[in-house]
């Protein structure tokens, strides 16, 4: 049995450009797409779904980490013994585990803080360099100002 393979040609790329418009057209045509906002109460719907998942998730990252971190303690231990190094040696060697087992940890406990904190950065500097006011940074705006892009990119595109 053989496979059957996909071959590249320019009547395939036509087929795929043609599907793309139909699907775009098709997509622009339903009612709702235009409602004001349908973007935003999605948004909105999925974080009050998900507000409460963050504990429950870092509770049980949390103990598998711990988990973790011992296999690594004892894997380190074992392995620094048996290359039988000086007393110094192993004691650096097991600081840079607790040091960087530390940082790990402290990756994970931060999380929830710093990822609000790191899109709400972005969310600045995209007002900042859009020159739009953060509140009209929505899920909404930006799909309208890439239906927007497309159809100036449309209107200013020529078929031979």
């Amino acid at each position: 049995m053989t496979k059957a393979y996909y071959h590249y040609t320019p009547r395939n790329a036509n087929k795929h450009f043609f599907g793309a418009i139909l699907a775009l057209v098709a997509a622009l045509s339903i009612p709702d797409v235009h409602a004001q906002g349908v973007l935003d109460s999605i948004t909105n719907h999925a974080q009050q779904a998900s507000s409460g998942w963050m504990n429950t998730a870092l509770d049980y990252a949390k103990t598998l980490f711990f988990g973790l971190a011992a296999l690594e303690f004892v894997w380190a231990g074992t392995q620094l013994l048996l290359q039988k190094g000086e007393l110094s040696e192993m004691v650096v060697g097991l600081l840079m585990k607790v040091i960087t087992i530390s940082f790990f940890f402290m990756l994970l406990t931060m999380a929830p803080t710093w990822m609000g904190a790191i899109r709400d950065s972005f969310v600045q500097a995209a007002g900042g360099i859009t020159g739009t006011s953060v509140s009209a940074l929505t899920p909404s705006a930006m799909f309208d100002k890439g239906l927007d892009v497309s159809v100036n990119m449309l209107n200013t595109t020529t078929v031979r």
